[in-house]
């Protein structure tokens, strides 16, 4: 694995690669899925699209928590559920994860989904070979991504120490060997949601954040593997989640500029989150924006900005917000009265080209 040395290397330099990295027209290498995930054209997707992808699900959670899917009908219910049932949720961190493909699917129908990239849940047992196994069982369905498994046990239990700096970097080259030798045997196509602070890196400065995450970038760059980072805020304690305030992902951008990176959630509808990320993209054509609970008028702003062609449609949809994902993405996306191309693009012309899926044929 070769690691980035930040030797004699300026932003500056970097920025001239950044007009011809042909990000969205990059292959997958070995991991290639052209043709083989190809699912029947539905007239009556969610959005009145030919294929609809969902870029953000997360399969499997703990028993304790999902039982509570039923009393969760809105994303402020979802964030408001941990100070209600503070004891369901500690129960939730002893408790092993399940498998819920089936009812993820059974949703994914009604709603009109055809697609999704599925990743882990947070939580004890959080486990890759379950997406990868899901993903096979429903192979015209399911496209799988990563996450590193060390990471997901602790978050969200409110019990994250920050390691040391041998560790974080540790941290780092354990990471960037799984992208390198796991993913490839999984059949994984990218990197999905990770978080920084606390795991790779304690830093505040941006150039030393984008330092600490080198190894993993330079183990996705390759192949041009994406990377999901997530912004704005998290119902999730541990961490340190000053990371969600993406400024510093300029830098890490810039100097991988042939790594995609989607801003996850894109601001999560506060207005200077937004405003960081849409700056961002602005500045670096490898960034790309899931549209996971923003607000319209920000889809809109982004459409107008960068275009539809770097915006992917996101629901954030998991074991508790099965009644009400889909729907507000939806709302999301007519609220910014998007053309009959915008629409297209952002339902699932984009994650296609960025993934190399082979929707298209």
């Amino acid at each position: 694995m070769n690691e980035y040395k930040g030797e004699g290397l300026t932003r500056r330099d970097l920025m001239k690669f950044g007009a011809t990295s042909a990000v969205a027209t990059s292959v997958v290498g070995s991991l290639s899925l052209a043709g083989s995930r190809v699912h029947a054209a539905t007239p009556s997707t969610g959005l009145g699209t030919r294929f609809l992808l969902d870029c953000h699900v997360h399969l499997g959670g703990s028993p304790a928590l999902m039982a509570l899917s039923d009393q969760v009908h809105t994303p402020k219910d979802y964030l408001a559920l941990r100070g209600k049932q503070p004891e369901v949720f500690a129960k939730a961190a002893s408790q092993s994860q399940v498998d819920n493909s089936d009812d993820l699917i059974a949703v994914m129908d009604k709603k009109g989904v055809t697609h999704a990239l599925i990743q882990p849940t947070p939580g004890k047992n959080a486990d890759n070979q379950r997406i990868a196994e899901a993903a096979r069982r429903h192979k015209d369905r399911f496209f799988p991504i990563y996450r590193p498994e060390a990471l997901l046990g602790d978050l969200g239990t409110g019990t994250m120490q920050s390691p040391n700096r041998a560790q974080l970097r540790q941290n780092a080259l354990q990471v960037a060997d799984e992208i390198e030798n796991a993913l490839p045997k999984l059949g994984m196509i990218g990197m999905g949601e990770f978080i920084a602070g606390g795991f790779v890196t304690t830093a505040l400065d941006p150039i030393e954040i984008a330092r600490d995450m080198a190894p993993i970038m330079e183990a996705l760059r390759p192949k041009k593997l994406s990377i999901q980072l997530p912004t704005g805020s998290s119902g999730f304690k541990g961490g340190m989640y000053y990371i969600y305030q993406p400024l510093w992902v300029d830098d890490l951008a810039g100097n991988f500029p042939d790594v995609p990176i989607i801003l996850t959630k894109m601001g999560r509808g506060i207005r200077a989150s937004f405003d960081t990320c849409l700056v961002i993209a602005k500045r670096n054509s490898n960034i790309y924006l899931d549209l996971t609970d923003s607000r319209a008028e920000h889809l809109r702003e982004a459409i107008d900005e960068i275009g539809a062609q770097r915006i992917m449609f996101g629901a954030d949809f998991h074991g508790l917000s099965l009644n009400y994902a889909h729907d507000v993405g939806f709302e999301i996306v007519d609220g910014a009265h998007p053309s009959k191309e915008e629409r297209e693009w952002i339902a699932w012309r984009t994650a296609d080209s960025l993934y190399q899926l082979g929707l298209a044929g």
